[in-house]
């Protein structure tokens, strides 16, 4: 038995048996669902009552609405009394006639329990109520609404508390005329809740939103002109005894809550403590610490075992990822250098016979141009230790050797740079841009005797450094164009005597220095133009070495 518990499943197992807690769920959730069953039959069944409630609210209301409307759009009296300025002998008969008219539509009707009318014109305010007290139901009228009325704005249906008895009322405006009716809602409410069979209602008639939360049943009706009907029932009324079995549920599963720091110990110190550092010594040994190793004592018999393997491991890597790291530093220099050291035997031909014709013409000044160019490229390309130089270098030599092909090509030659002051700093692999810039003067010059002219243009914007070089010479066809743009693709074509090399070796160089975000791009159009664009990132700000000694 103890070695059975002493292997990473048998703590799995002891640890499940502790952790058997699906009963307890099963009999919370029984319970939460009856109650849940319970409150929601009892839910149906004041819906209905708040429904019908509304029903009959919302039935007084239109009739409020409907009386005003027959007075408006037909009355005779009221279209007279809308057009006087003054109140008048013709007013005054208008607004008696008026009055009685609309005493009589009410006292028939079942809406509203009074109504009144403000004529803007002669500053009229009259209203009638169906309990006889229509003195006082004007002074509240002209005290609450003063400002509506003043105003005239079409606001609707809203409740008002006057006096500590809440209204609905309705505030209406045509033309001049501001009009409406109210309805006490304190005697609505008396009297649903003298027909609700539990005492343990509340009974609230609301703007739409203006229902409070709490923790008993809520039934609302569905709005009617930004009115609802809302009941609260008593939730313990509902649930009785069900209420209080699964509040004893609920104190078993918090005491059960206050084992899981315990299990948690426990699970943490034979499972997880264990599992993370065999994790942290990987980690490590990605990193490069070889030295690292795994000497804690666990007592799981796999953890061990895993432990020993870990350690063998780490030993056997670590000499072979030396080795294997060190000769991949080698080749990675080996071809970078071969890459920046390769220097075309035709070039140095040519230029010797350059050098020899001038000296026949006894041109001493161009023959000391070229050679001060020869002696800064070979100078340029053999410095001692640094992969990387300075673009404001680079483009030195680049502006010596348009010099010397001018020479060499009786001036047929322009040079143009338009470089953003920053680019002084950025370091660039040495003669990257030089040998686009030879190639240009080699492919670009035609037969006819035209100028060539060579724009360098550069800019630094947002992190990343962007080079074109252009001409405007002989350009490309389309074959060629499409195996150029192969060949910056990673493509392998098969080219004869070493064609198109330099320009492989500048993509490499340009990912081996940039990472894979550097990106090379060429455009041509054959007896017009070519166009190769550099871009790769380059952060300033963390380039310590922003000068250099000549």
């Amino acid at each position: 038995m103890k070695k059975v518990f002493s292997t990473l499943s048998g703590k799995v197992i002891l640890l499940v048996i502790i952790l058997i807690l699906p009963l307890n769920i099963i009999a919370i959730e029984a319970s939460n669902q009856a109650i849940n069953h319970l409150v929601e039959q009892a839910r149906l069944s004041e819906q209905n009552l708040v429904d019908a409630y509304m029903s009959a609210l919302k039935a007084r209301m239109e009739s409020v609405q409907s009386i005003l409307s027959n007075f408006y759009n037909e009355d005779e009296d009221y279209i007279s009394m809308m057009t006087q300025t003054e109140r008048g002998y013709q007013y005054q008969s208008a607004r008696q006639r008026f009055l009685a008219k609309l005493k009589r539509l009410a006292t028939m009707s079942d809406g509203g329990d009074g109504y009144y009318f403000y004529f803007k014109r002669v500053d009229d305010l009259f209203s009638y109520c169906k309990t006889g007290i229509q003195k006082d139901y004007y002074e509240k009228i002209r005290e609450n609404l003063q400002e509506e009325i003043q105003d005239g704005s079409e606001r609707g249906w809203n409740i008002y508390e006057w006096e500590d008895t809440r209204y609905l009322v309705l505030l209406m405006r045509l033309r001049d005329v501001v009009y409406g009716g109210w309805i006490e809602i304190d005697a609505v409410e008396n009297t649903i809740n003298n027909n609700m069979e539990s005492n343990n209602t509340e009974i609230l008639i609301c703007e739409k939103g203006g229902q409070t939360e709490n923790n008993n049943v809520v039934m609302a009706s569905s709005e009617y002109k930004n009115i609802m009907l809302c009941i609260w029932t008593d939730r313990q009324s509902i649930l009785g005894e069900v209420d209080s079995f699964n509040r004893f549920l609920q104190v078993m599963a918090v005491f059960y809550l206050f084992l899981i720091p315990i299990l948690y110990w426990l699970l943490n110190a034979l499972l997880l403590r264990p599992l993370r550092k065999m994790n942290d010594a990987h980690r490590r040994l990605q990193e490069g610490d070889t030295q690292y190793r795994l000497k804690e004592n666990v007592s799981s018999l796999e953890y061990r075992e895993a432990y020993d393997s870990f350690n063998q491991m780490a030993d056997n890597l670590k000499q072979l990822r030396i080795e294997s790291y060190e000769k991949e530093i080698a080749r990675q220099k080996m071809e970078l250098r071969n890459l920046q050291l390769q220097i075309r035997p035709h070039f140095l031909l040519n230029t010797f016979n350059l050098i020899f014709t001038l000296t026949q013409r006894g041109e001493t000044e161009s023959i000391q141009k070229i050679i001060i160019y020869l002696s800064k490229y070979f100078r340029y390309i053999f410095r001692s230790d640094k992969e990387l130089e300075l673009f404001s270098k680079e483009q030195e030599l680049i502006e010596r050797y348009i010099q010397m092909a001018s020479i060499r090509y009786e001036g047929r030659i322009r040079l143009i740079c338009d470089i953003d002051p920053e680019l002084s700093y950025v370091r660039i692999p040495p003669l990257l841009l030089h040998n686009f810039v030879e190639n240009a003067v080699k492919h670009g010059l035609n037969q006819k005797g035209d100028i060539l002219h060579i724009t360098i243009t550069g800019r630094y914007e947002n992190g990343m450094v962007y080079f074109d070089i252009s001409d405007d010479g002989n350009g490309m066809d389309f074959q060629t164009l499409e195996m150029e743009r192969s060949l910056i693709a990673g493509e392998t074509v098969k080219e004869k005597d070493g064609a198109h090399v330099g320009l492989v070796n500048a993509i490499k160089r340009l990912k081996y220095f940039y990472g894979e975000n550097a990106h090379m791009e060429i455009d041509s159009i054959q007896g017009e133009m070519t166009q190769f664009r550099l871009e790769f990132p380059y952060n300033l700000e963390d380039d310590d070495e922003i000068t250099d000694c000549k």
